[in-house]
């Protein structure tokens, strides 16, 4: 059995790291005329979701493109929520993690049977038939959307402002990435053995099913909270924010920043989001510039940033031992040399 002294010890240093990171957004001050740094700072937030989204089925070998259906999901959901019901911050962030997590149910049945392209095809799929339909409701706006969303409130104060929007998206991203680092530490094993050799896994007696089930409501559920943030943060819940081509940007940002851990998509999703922002001054060379970063990644830094650099440490240490041992036998030789 599991206590959570030996879950604590077997999370890695760089899930710890992360967790800090958002904690520290959350209690240092930030400077509230900086408001460039702010934005940056919110949109890195609000995107963390939907990049972990992607990391939880890249674990599994499984390319996710239908993250901005369970973004849309989330974020029509807590937008209808604080429309008829209420704004209240927490009740919001309940339904935006719970309905996509119920309505990933029966897509997980079908889909996780299905593995490589076809997974990848149907999961487009799935995003391209949501964005239809939310264009054909019209409760939910049809093509103009939902808006004059009220901002979320915390007790009686409202948290309509920048600097309580990127608190805001801290404390949905810490939750998201808690949820994912306690899965894949508790189930790290599982998920290593169907990513390895899920033929030999099954073999043995390891039930693949369940776990790819869990891990795709996991991943709906995180996207859902970041569908949550990008309305909060544009408060209006439109089809245009989560249109099926976008999904490609959130494989992106686990790509560059690598799936060896938590980490990755965290340092991807902040990395590109800022190269955006830059090229963004570029115009029509913008896109141009982000697709030689991603072939350039591809090639040189096939495991991502955090996975290059495991790679390089991991060598530098090979290195080391080699070379102390090769000193260990040098002076074993002079020893009896001089014996």
């Amino acid at each position: 059995m599991r206590t959570p002294k030996r879950l604590l010890n077997r999370i890695p240093i760089a899930e710890v790291a992360v967790v800090v990171a958002l904690v520290l957004l959350l209690v240092v001050p930030l400077p509230k005329q900086n408001l460039q740094l702010i934005s940056q700072l919110n949109q890195m937030v609000t995107v963390l979701g939907a990049a972990l989204s992607v990391y939880v089925m890249l674990r599994l070998k499984l390319l996710n493109f239908g993250t901005p259906a369970f973004m849309a999901i989330g974020g029509y959901a807590a937008a209808l929520t604080a429309i008829h019901i209420t704004p209240n911050l927490v009740v919001l962030i309940l339904v935006s993690l719970i309905v996509p997590a119920v309505a990933a149910l029966p897509f997980g049945v079908i889909t996780m049977r299905l593995r490589g392209t076809y997974f990848a095809l149907v999961s487009f799929l799935i995003g391209q038939v949501v964005y239809l339909l939310i264009i054909a409701t019209d409760f939910l706006g049809g093509t103009d959307g939902l808006t004059a969303i009220p901002a979320p409130t915390l007790g009686n104060q409202v948290l309509g402002d920048a600097i309580s929007g990127l608190r805001i998206g801290a404390v949905v991203s810490l939750i998201a990435v808690v949820l994912v680092v306690i899965f894949t530490v508790t189930n790290g094993r599982r998920i290593d053995s169907l990513r390895s050799n899920e033929v030999l896994a099954t073999s043995l007696g390891l039930r693949n099913w369940p776990v790819r089930l869990a891990s795709f409501v996991l991943s709906s559920s995180v996207a859902g909270l970041s569908g949550f943030l990008l309305v909060n943060t544009l408060t209006t819940a439109h089809p245009s924010s989560f249109s099926t081509l976008s999904g490609v940007n959130y494989v992106a940002y686990v790509v560059v920043g690598g799936a060896a851990s938590v980490l990755g998509p965290v340092l991807g999703t902040a990395l590109l989001v800022y190269l955006i922002v830059q090229f963004a001054s570029e115009g029509v060379y913008a896109g141009a510039l982000l697709g030689a970063l991603l072939i350039l990644t591809s090639l040189f830094l096939p495991r991502g940033v955090t996975g290059s650099f495991r790679d390089a440490a991991a060598w530098l240490r090979r290195r080391s031992r080699s070379n102390r041992a090769r000193v260990d036998d040098h002076e074993d030789t002079i020893e009896k040399e001089k014996v």
